[in-house]
């Protein structure tokens, strides 16, 4: 005779992998968001994560609230910008430890601070567009 286990006998069934995923969602609320929240949770019946996603789905459903897609161009231009930021970063720490300041640094600096003008101007370009 064969002995065979079967794992939760009577109880609660197994989950399957997809139903074991859980997706967190962060929001930042204002006092006065929370307060209405918190009112709307009193007056019905159901968790935070119900009437999360359920605001979530209506604001989604409705056409006006589309999601904005960023271009590609657009986020590279942004990433370059950050880059050209961290370089303009070091020089003014540097200066602030009050080290010498020679002509290499200076042009370097000058060099970014066109590449980053220029680069603003070229996001607010694209970004109306």
């Amino acid at each position: 005779m064969e002995n065979t286990y079967q794992k939760n006998k009577g109880g609660r069934p197994s989950i399957n992998a997809a139903e074991k995923k859980i997706f967190k969602l962060y929001c930042y609320l204002d006092e006065t968001e929370n307060d209405a929240f918190i009112q709307f949770k009193k007056m019905n019946i159901g968790t935070n994560s119900f009437h999360l996603k359920n605001a979530l789905f209506q604001y989604i459903g409705n056409e006006n609230n589309q999601v904005k897609k960023i271009n590609k161009e657009t986020i590279k231009l942004i990433t370059d910008l950050n880059r050209l930021a961290g370089n303009v970063n070091q020089v003014a720490k540097h200066l602030n430890k009050n080290l010498t300041f020679d002509g290499a640094s200076k042009i370097e600096f000058m060099k970014n601070q066109k590449e980053i003008l220029q680069l603003i101007t070229e996001i607010k370009q694209t970004i109306t567009k």
